[in-house]
């Protein structure tokens, strides 16, 4: 019974697994990387923000220009030129935009000229808008309306075949009478197959609950964040500045495919403003996040004088109390205190 008569093994033979019915593909782990090397790197559609096969989401609080960037990205890629800072190296794509939020009269007033007789602006015919049909009735072969919706929203992957695909917003077909956690990832999950089944990229804009504009933005400000999170391959949020109403920044929150390029410490700034008849996000340059928040508590004496300076400077700006309370987080109520009294110097 001695000896060192080793048997060399053999490579393990998978064919018995029974894939056919399973959610797993499976194979030995070197030839993923050999896939992995054989196909080309995602090119950007909008910066390290979102990339090409993504499914990206951008997320901000209510009014604060998500639907504006949405549709300058989707612009911008049917045009397949980039939305500055960032490179654009894709031919004109084909974006299909799924539209919960504007009407088409609302999109014409805000894209039209400021001056009568002066044309508004024209997007390019690449960009094909959806908008849930004023009809309300819905097939009674479905169970539900939602149901009805999801799969309306699949056949029309099947018939556009877009190389883009922009959700605004996910609110919409997360059904807001069903905000559960299971509820929030089987909708995730499904967005991740239809992108991966119809070989697309996807960015879907989500809100966040209402925030102190005094704290860094972070993946826990995303509507049902822990769900969405791990599903997505990007995410990103767009913050309000206190430096001025028209002022944002945009601040890398989880890339899966890229460098972190673009997080506290080197946000992007933009300024919204009409150009041409077309509403957009005005690259500014880069800054740190801490220069468009308020970095402090009320806790002691020197942060309240550094809080009264703030509400003095943007009253002076013209700013309403409303508007000033709103941007630093704090009541009316204490806006108009601190302008009754005067600052120390």
């Amino acid at each position: 019974m001695g000896g060192n008569n080793h048997t060399a093994l053999s490579p393990p033979d998978y064919s018995y697994v029974p894939l056919r019915f399973n959610a797993f593909d499976v194979k030995p782990l070197d030839d993923w990387v050999v896939e992995a090397e054989e196909s080309p790197d995602p090119s950007p559609l909008f910066g390290d923000f979102w990339l090409e096969r993504e499914l990206s989401i951008m997320f901000a609080d209510t009014g604060k220009g998500k639907s504006i960037l949405a549709l300058q990205i989707a612009d911008s890629l049917a045009r397949g030129v980039p939305v500055a800072p960032f490179d654009l190296d894709l031919p004109p794509q084909k974006v299909l935009y799924f539209d919960f939020e504007m009407s088409g009269k609302q999109i014409q007033r805000r894209y039209r000229g400021r001056e009568a007789g002066i044309e508004r602006y024209r997007f390019n015919p690449n960009i094909i808008r959806a908008q849930i049909s004023s009809d309300t009735d819905y097939p009674a072969f479905f169970e539900t309306y939602s149901q009805f919706v999801h799969d309306s929203f699949e056949e029309l992957l099947r018939e556009v075949r877009p190389d883009v695909v922009i959700v605004d917003n996910i609110t919409f077909l997360n059904n807001s009478s069903n905000t559960s956690p299971g509820r929030a990832l089987g909708l995730i999950s499904e967005l991740q197959r239809f992108k991966n089944e119809y070989e697309t990229s996807m960015l879907i804009l989500a809100h966040t609950p209402k925030r102190r504009p005094s704290h860094a933005l972070t993946v826990n400000d995303l509507q049902g964040s822990k769900m969405l999170s791990n599903f997505a391959d990007n995410i990103f949020a767009i913050g309000e500045s206190t430096r001025g109403h028209n002022i944002r920044y945009l601040k890398h929150l989880k890339p899966r495919n890229s460098e972190m390029k673009y997080d506290a410490s080197n946000v992007c700034v933009f300024q919204i403003e009409k150009r041409d008849n077309f509403l957009g996000f005005r690259f500014t340059g880069y800054s740190t996040e801490r220069e468009h928040i308020l970095p402090f508590t009320l806790g002691n004496n020197a942060n309240r004088e550094v809080l009264h300076k703030k509400v003095k400077e943007l009253h002076d700006e013209g700013h309403t109390q409303r508007r000033i309370a709103a941007l630093l987080g704090i009541s009316i109520a204490t806006v108009n205190r601190y302008l009754r009294k005067p600052a120390r110097e």
